[in-house]
């Protein structure tokens, strides 16, 4: 919770944070996956996918700051080893989501266009 949380602040300072319990509430739960990176027990980095059988969708992703002990671009990393378990599992794709565009077409990525609806309350 803490990882994703302060990435998240890294692009948007005002979003709140996601509760550990979120994380708890998930794990074990059929279709969810992490991939991630540990120096011993310490969590570096992490991706949160969701496996429909289908396709790969990644969502909640964190990694700890290189000042704080993290590792610079792990990321790549994580998408390759997402690549490769929607290759050995037979999905036929797998969502990046929506930042870092350039970089996740070289993985062969294509851009698909989406709508948001924002209702003011």
């Amino acid at each position: 919770s803490a990882l994703a949380c302060a990435t998240v602040r890294k692009h948007s300072p005002h979003a709140p944070p996601l509760p550990v319990r979120y994380f708890e509430a998930l794990g074990g739960e059929e279709g969810v996956r992490y991939f991630g990176h540990l120096d011993g027990d310490r969590l570096l980095s992490f991706d949160l996918t969701f496996d429909d059988g289908r396709r790969l969708v990644t969502t909640v992703n964190g990694s700890l700051d290189v000042r704080d002990g993290g590792r610079r671009d792990l990321y790549f990393d994580l998408y390759l080893r997402e690549i490769d378990y929607m290759i050995s599992h037979g999905r036929e794709g797998c969502e990046f989501g929506k930042g870092m565009a350039e970089l996740k077409q070289r993985f062969g990525s294509e851009l698909i266009p989406q709508s948001l609806v924002i209702a003011a309350w």
